[in-house]
């Protein structure tokens, strides 16, 4: 079975929100979470758009089966590792965030005691 458009596409579109994090990883930008944003909304309009055999009747068969969408144990497949990368990528922003170096004032300068 041969992947069909929707998975390419979904492919190009997560490459090139992966590849926004990874240019503007530095940057206070907001262009990281307007790309996520319109992948997630692209993504879950291309997992809610009916593929060409899901609910056909074949003429030859009886009445009583149905061809069911034997590519929706892919799909879930796709949407869990999409949700993973996600938070996998919002928990490395926090944790390069929260551990950031803070430059303080210079305490490397010795003082004399005044008792002395």
């Amino acid at each position: 079975m041969d992947p069909g458009p929707g998975v390419i596409i979904l492919l190009i579109i997560w490459f090139c929100t992966g590849l926004t994090w990874v240019i503007f990883l530095r940057s206070q930008t907001k262009l990281r979470v307007i790309t996520t944003g319109i992948a997630v909304v692209l993504t879950v309009l291309l997992i809610l758009i009916p593929t060409e055999s899901r609910g056909i009747r074949q003429a030859n068969q009886h009445e009583d089966f149905v061809i069911f969408d034997f590519i929706f144990i892919w799909r879930v497949f796709l949407i869990v590792i999409l949700t993973v990368s996600i938070f996998l990528g919002i928990g490395v922003i926090v944790t390069m965030s929260w551990t950031q170096n803070i430059h303080g004032s210079d305490h490397t300068a010795r003082v004399k005691p005044q008792n002395w």
